[in-house]
C-alpha cells in the first residue's frame, strides 16, 4: 500500500474549473472520504489521482514517486464505480480472476487469489454462478475483489453503494470498513452521502466549487466546522444559521432578535474585530441538538411543523433571529403553532464571519 499526496492540484476543463489549489495527503492504510455536493470536483480527484485525468498544474505523489506522467496502468491504483462493470458471461470466479489473467498469472495461482479475496469478503459460496443470479450487495462485493485481487498500491472507490437500498448500504457500509481494517488498504473514498463519510472515513475532506473546504476527523468536521458552507452541508438537519448582533448595553453578550445570549468574557472578546468589521452583526450557529425548550427568558418562537422521527421530535421553528430546527425528546408534546422560548447550549454555539463565511474562533 502507499500514501497520496497532492500538491497545488489544479484542473481545467477549457476555461471551466474542475479543481483548484488542492493539497492534502491520504497517510498509508487510511481511509480517507471526500464528501460534497454533485459538481464539487469529488470525481475529478478521483480520476486525476488514477491518471484518467491529466492535471493542469500541481503534483500527485504516491509515497516518494511523483506520478504526474505515469499512466493508469502503472499506478498500479483499482478503482470500483457506482456501477459494477462486470462481465455477465463470466463466472463470479473468472470476473475476480480476469485482471491475473491479463497479467499472464498462471491458473493455480489465479485459482489461489481468488479463493482467497473471496474469503475477505464473504463470497466464497458463490464463485459458480453468474452476476445475473446474485443481489445488489453480492453484485458489489465481486466488484470490490476484482479490484482488490491486484493487490493495488491505492484503492479508490467513486460512490460504490449509492444505488443500493437503504438495508443494503448499511451492510455494506460495516462490510467496507471491516474489509480496510483487516487488509490495511489506502482507501479513498467519494460520496455526497455525509453518513457514509462520516461514519466510515478515519478523515473527511470536504469540497465545494472544486476547492477543498475542510479536511479533518469525522467529529471535528461536525462539531468544529471551518465554514458555514460545511456547518450547512453536514449534519441532518444542518446547523441553524441565525443574525447576531451586538449591543452596547449588553456586555459580553450578542442579540438574537431582542434576545440577548449572554457569553463568557473570552469568548466576547474574540468575537470584537469581526463584530466592529461587520457593523456589529455575525451569522450564530447551532446544532438541533444543542437548542432546548426553555421555561422563561428564552429566545421566543412560533412551531411551524413538527415531525416525529422515532426516538426523538424535530420542531421547525419561526424566530426573529430566523428559522430554526430543534430536537426534542419523544415525550415532549408540542403542537404545530405553539409558542416557545427556546435556548441553546452556549458552550456550544459557533460564530460565522459575515463577510467570509469563516468561523470565528475563540
Amino acid at each position: 500500500m502507499s500514501s497520496v499526496r497532492l500538491q497545488s492540484v489544479a484542473k481545467y476543463y477549457g476555461s471551466v474549473l474542475g479543481v483548484e489549489d488542492l493539497s492534502f495527503e491520504c497517510a498509508n492504510s487510511e481511509f480517507l472520504a471526500i464528501l460534497g455536493p454533485s459538481g464539487c470536483g469529488k470525481s475529478t480527484t478521483m480520476r486525476s489521482i488514477a491518471g484518467l485525468e491529466t492535471i493542469s498544474s500541481g503534483d500527485i505523489f504516491f509515497g516518494a514517486r511523483r506520478v504526474n506522467d505515469e499512466s493508469p496502468a502503472n499506478r498500479n491504483v483499482a478503482m470500483a464505480f457506482e456501477h459494477f462493470g462486470l462481465y455477465p458471461h463470466m463466472t463470479v470466479s473468472e470476473n475476480i480472476g480476469y485482471p491475473l489473467k491479463l497479467r499472464g498469472t498462471s491458473t493455480a495461482d489465479v485459482a489461489r487469489e481468488v479463493v482467497s479475496i473471496a474469503g475477505v469478503l464473504r463470497i466464497h459460496d458463490v464463485l459458480d454462478r453468474y452476476p445475473s443470479e446474485l443481489s445488489g450487495g453480492f453484485r458489489q462485493r465481486v466488484s470490490l475483489a476484482r479490484a482488490m485481487v491486484r493487490k493495488p498500491d491505492v484503492f479508490l472507490l467513486d460512490e460504490p453503494i449509492s444505488h443500493l437500498d437503504a438495508g443494503l448500504r448499511s451492510e455494506m457500509r460495516i462490510e467496507l470498513k471491516r474489509l480496510q481494517r483487516e487488509t490495511g488498504a489506502t482507501m479513498i473514498y467519494v460520496t455526497h452521502d455525509q453518513r457514509e463519510a462520516l461514519t466510515m472515513a478515519d478523515r473527511v475532506i470536504v469540497m465545494n466549487g472544486g476547492r477543498l473546504q475542510q479536511i479533518d476527523t469525522p467529529e471535528r468536521v461536525y462539531t468544529h466546522p471551518r465554514n458555514e458552507f460545511v456547518a450547512t452541508f453536514v449534519g441532518d438537519p444542518p446547523m441553524n444559521l441565525l443574525n447576531a448582533r451586538a449591543t452596547s448595553d449588553c456586555p459580553d453578550s450578542v442579540q438574537v432578535g431582542e434576545h440577548p445570549i449572554q457569553l463568557s468574557a473570552s469568548r466576547y472578546r474574540g468575537l470584537l474585530d469581526c463584530l466592529t468589521a461587520n457593523d456589529g452583526v455575525v451569522q450564530l450557529g447551532v446544532r438541533a441538538e444543542d437548542l432546548a425548550i426553555s421555561d422563561r427568558g428564552g429566545l421566543p418562537g412560533r412551531v411551524r411543523v413538527r415531525e416525529a422521527i422515532g426516538d426523538s421530535v424535530l420542531l421547525t421553528v419561526d424566530t426573529e433571529g430566523g428559522r430554526l430546527r430543534m430536537r426534542a425528546p419523544q415525550g415532549v408534546h408540542v403542537r404545530e403553532g405553539a409558542v416557545l422560548s427556546i435556548s441553546p447550549d452556549i458552550n456550544q454555539i459557533h460564530f460565522f464571519d459575515r463577510s467570509t463565511g469563516d468561523r470565528i474562533e475563540s
